[in-house]
């Protein structure tokens, strides 16, 4: 692949990928479902897949109708992909079986039973107080009741673990466990609730998969740092023009009075901006240049300005996001979401 000179890449690492899958499941001793949906949060839909599927991994979670057909036009045999919402037409379930859906009420349950839908094609999906589309408590009796009258059989049945907090992960694998009991566990193929950080907290013994999308890329949750997880990518390009500040007046649209310069009287441009999805709100966060950090100090939409002094030349690489902790998000997957299609991704 080649790319414009000095533009800014994600290069992604094949080994930290698979380690952190490796990882995850060896902890749990459970099969994966990887979740690789909003672009493989950001670090890139095909080269995910690619990566996982090439290691033994052949089920993936999307949630947007596009990123089901990204997958199957890559062509690869016996996987299978799990929508985690309700498709508005089901033709591609009866066109592909591979297909999986989530049902959340029992209204679309009995839509898609008409529509000659098979069951081992669903999944049921509960909802412990997230409020997200699932099936509520107050609603079980009345599906148990629906599934035992026609005697149905499922592809699996979720939850979701929407608190990082022990205490609450244990509430609702608790609950999660008394329902798919009630119902029978041996109505469900799959059996899933645990996401990434559920996989460090609790076992969820009745689950016989993982749905983990975060560690697999080496994203935590802002606070924690479990080793074991490594971060898979390096945002970076190169610094292509420095200029001496001197008398101006201005940096891109910004007053020079407006800046943190800190002292530094040179500037470099680096090929990264608001238009790749680096947005104007990360203007003061720290790069790394020659293990060295320097303050991006003015995002424009094409190219960004980094203070930078007498030892950085043209041609020096420039690393963002090696540290999320100075970013004001709470999670990191909210930061590379944002990260476009004009960013190559490369994977190494």
């Amino acid at each position: 692949m080649r790319v414009a000179k000095n533009s800014f890449i994600i290069e992604i690492s094949r080994k930290k990928m698979i380690d952190n899958y490796e990882y995850l499941v060896r902890k749990t001793g459970k099969k994966m479902i990887a979740v690789v949906k909003s672009n493989a949060y950001g670090i890139g839909l095909r080269e995910t897949v690619m990566i996982l599927n090439e290691n033994g991994c052949d089920y993936f979670a999307v949630s947007r109708e596009r990123e089901i057909k990204s997958i199957l036009n890559m062509g690869l045999s016996g996987i299978k992909i799990l929508f985690l919402d309700i498709l508005e037409d089901f033709i591609i379930l009866k066109e592909n079986k591979n297909i999986e859906m989530v049902v959340t009420d029992i209204e679309v349950l009995k839509s898609c039973i008409k529509q000659g839908i098979s069951c081992l094609q669903l999944h049921i999906r509960l909802d412990f107080g997230f409020c997200r589309s699932g099936f509520k408590v107050d609603e079980l009796e009345r599906l148990i009741d629906f599934i035992q009258s026609k005697n149905l059989r499922f592809r699996g049945i979720m939850g979701h673990l929407f608190s990082a907090d022990k205490d609450d992960m244990e509430i609702i694998e608790k609950q999660f466990t008394e329902i798919v009991e009630k119902i029978g566990k041996e109505r469900f193929e799959v059996i899933h609730l645990l996401n990434s950080d559920g996989v460090e907290n609790i076992q969820c013994e009745i689950a016989t998969h993982i749905r983990c999308g975060q560690h697999i890329f080496g994203l935590q949750t802002k606070g924690k740092n479990n080793k074991n997880i490594k971060k898979v990518f390096e945002l970076k390009g190169k610094i292509f023009d420095i200029t001496e500040i001197g008398k101006s007046e201005y940096i891109g649209y910004s007053k020079i009075n407006d800046l943190i310069l800190k002292g530094y009287k040179r500037v470099g441009q680096v090929k990264i901006g608001y238009g790749d999805g680096f947005l104007r709100k990360y203007e003061n966060i720290m790069s790394i240049i020659n293990n060295k950090k320097y303050r991006v100090i003015h995002i424009s939409m094409d190219v960004s300005f980094v203070v930078v002094d007498e030892n950085i030349k043209n041609g020096d690489e420039v690393e963002l996001f090696f540290d999320f902790e100075e970013i004001e998000e709470k999670e990191s997957c909210e930061v590379l979401v944002n990260l476009n299609e004009r960013i190559e991704r490369v994977v190494k």
